[in-house]
């Protein structure tokens, strides 16, 4: 019997998810929103991490996010952030 796989990630390659898809999963109201913690967290032309810990990478000219991050996200599986004063 084989065992049903709740993970976004399906076995081979992990998928890169696109921003839209990214705000839907995490029920965002606006992908601009995602945009917005970009701009706000650390990251050069390659990618980085958003001000509330999520990770991102450049693929060309397009932000794609891979699916195993979005779910550590979910988990909670966050780096720190640095509190503002």
């Amino acid at each position: 019997m084989e065992k049903a796989n709740d993970s976004l990630t399906p076995s081979g390659p992990a998928p890169l998810l696109d921003t839209t898809a990214v705000a839907k999963i995490l029920g965002v109201k606006n992908h601009r929103s995602l945009e917005q913690w970009r701009f706000r967290g650390k990251g050069d032309k390659n990618g980085g991490v958003d001000c509330h810990g999520l990770r991102w990478i450049r693929v060309g000219s397009l932000v794609r996010y891979r699916a195993e991050d979005v779910e550590r996200f979910i988990a909670g599986d966050r780096p720190a952030r640095k509190k503002r004063r």
